[in-house]
């Protein structure tokens, strides 16, 4: 709680104004007691003599500026707070203010906001010393703790070593099998095309049947070394993607030419429907090809002759979300044997599953993969009508500085409504990356507002003081000043108490989104940002302020 009786040192020329201030302190409770002084030297000799609750300075005085005393009062005496009081603040003096340091500012003119700005200040003095305290105990208990944290480091230390050991006799063990398996692969694969080909003699037509069983029969075998490998590599978290901007069409029509000989073998019609306006995906191209065509693969074997297999790639701008489906007309899955398609090992028993043996390993890592992707995996299926196996996959990897893709989607979007003939609604984004700020305020401004831009959390509460906007778009992560104490000090004014202030972070993780709303944020949105997700949620807010 606020202390009543306080002791101001005043940094100020004008002892009228030094009595003005005080007074209207007393008149909201405060017993003041004061020292006024207005030169450097004074400043020392007052803080070596005495203690004091609070530093008042104004901006200029002779031979002295408030700037110069903010330096020597967090040099001296750094927990008190320190509020500047001045008729000529400007807004880079009053950001560079805060940037050093500064507890707050009030203009001359806006006496009546002392007192609040004053018990916050005091509250807030209080809160860090309640806090040493506690820090100080807790300094006395991570004593204990330390010695019992180093005997656990030790025990972690040789189980962490022991399991590092066998991981790596695993990854050898791997490593060794592939290589000798590889090996003799290569040569009955290799002999098996040069018998094939008939490079040493002609064959009769029972000889190469028997050798194509041969070559196929290895190429079965290396397809299924290569997928417990990658499954392996999958599960130790080895496996990293290469991820860059991929075609959607180019990647969809590669895919489909792997499996079309397969498909005009079986006499099968095969499809490709390209959906929506996006024209890339940020993804590993090799896995996201590698899935497709596992999917496609699969279609084509468990789809009878004359059946039909298909492509289907859609999008979702509601949730940043591009759709690759692969469906048939084939055989069909029973649904209860929906639940094991995706596990290691496993194959449902159909007739033609014998006639074409797999490994059992391709959906489980189709499944892995789309993970690694940020993505998910689902398949729809009735018995002998078909099935549908879709990849969901995040179309983005974050803001990038290309606003190119982003302009060709805002034009999808609705635009905002004006307030009156000529108004629009004032956003105020306060966002210390350059791609951001470019991406969101060509966006926004697209879509009908008008935009502020602060590079700072400082320099955000200076903008919104001056400009007091509809919405505050506030990053979390800035220097100086994050987002977090920016939006506690918005809070604290009375015109922008209830402005509206959305969170737009990198941060993700559990309790993010706890953190600030407990700040005061209002709403809160993580990167890559869903712009027309954002738009809705903007609308909503100002909806609700009409």
């Amino acid at each position: 709680m606020t202390q009543t009786s306080i002791k101001i040192l005043h940094l100020e020329d004008n002892p009228n104004d030094a009595e003005l201030q005080d007074e209207f302190l007393r008149a909201d409770g405060f017993e003041v007691a004061s020292t006024r002084v207005d030169t450097r030297e004074g400043m020392i000799d007052a803080l070596d003599r005495g203690e004091f609750d609070l530093i008042l300075a104004d901006n200029r005085m002779p031979g002295f500026n408030g700037l110069a005393a903010l330096a020597v009062a967090r040099e001296k005496a750094p927990y008190i707070p320190f509020i500047f009081i001045s008729g000529t603040l400007g807004e880079e003096v009053a950001i560079e203010s805060l940037k050093n340091g500064a507890t707050d500012y009030v203009i001359k003119q806006r006496l009546e906001r002392l007192s609040p700005v004053v018990r916050r200040a005091l509250d807030e003095a209080e809160e860090h010393r309640e806090r040493q305290r506690a820090e100080a105990s807790e300094r006395d208990a991570n004593l204990k703790l330390q010695r019992l944290n180093a005997e656990l480091e030790q025990r972690v230390a040789a189980r962490t070593a022991e399991l590092k050991r066998a991981l790596k006799i695993k990854d050898e063990f791997l490593a060794n099998v592939s290589h000798e398996l590889r090996t003799p692969l290569n040569s009955i694969i290799g002999l098996s095309e040069s018998l094939s080909d008939e490079v040493i003699g002609s064959l009769n037509d029972k000889q190469k049947n028997y050798i194509n069983t041969i070559s196929e029969s290895g190429r079965h075998l290396l397809d299924l070394i290569n997928e417990v490998l990658d499954l392996a590599k999958i599960e130790a978290g080895q496996m990293r993607l290469n991820r860059s901007s991929v075609e959607i069409r180019a990647v969809a029509q590669a895919s489909l030419r792997l499996i079309n000989q397969l498909a005009q073998e079986k006499g099968q019609v095969i499809q490709l429907d390209l959906q929506g306006q996006l024209d890339f995906i940020h993804a590993d191209e090799r896995r996201l090809k590698q899935m497709l065509v596992n999917l496609l693969s699969n279609a084509v074997k468990f789809t009878p002759r004359g059946g039909t297999v298909g492509l289907e790639v859609s999008e979702s701008q509601e949730d940043n979300v591009v759709k690759f489906t692969v469906w048939d007309t084939g055989i069909g899955i029973a649904e209860e044997d929906l639940t094991n398609l995706f596990r290691p090992f496993v194959q449902l028993e159909s007739d033609l599953d014998r006639q074409a043996a797999g490994t059992g390993l391709g959906l489980a890592l189709v499944a892995q993969m789309a993970r690694l992707h940020g993505g998910s995996v689902s398949v729809e299926s009735e018995l002998g009508k078909g099935s549908r196996f879709s990849i969901s996959l995040p179309w983005g990897s974050g803001l990038e500085a290309d606003t190119t893709p982003r302009r060709k989607l805002a034009g999808r979007f609705r635009i905002v409504k004006a307030r009156g003939e000529n108004k629009k609604p004032t956003l105020l984004l306060v966002e210390d990356t350059e791609a951001t700020i470019l991406m969101l305020k060509d966006y926004l401004e697209y879509i009908g507002f008008q935009v502020e831009v602060a590079r700072s959390g400082a320099e955000g509460i200076v903008i919104a003081q001056r400009i007091i906007p509809d919405l505050i778009l506030m990053d979390v992560q800035m220097p100086d000043m994050d987002g977090l104490e920016a939006t506690q000090k918005l809070r604290n004014d009375l015109q922008l108490k209830n402005t509206p202030i959305i969170a737009i972070t990198a941060l993700a993780m559990h309790g993010d989104r706890e953190r600030c709303l407990a700040a005061g944020m209002d709403e809160y949105m993580s990167k890559p940002l869903n712009l027309k997700g954002l738009e809705k949620m903007i609308q909503g807010f100002l909806e609700e302020r009409m």
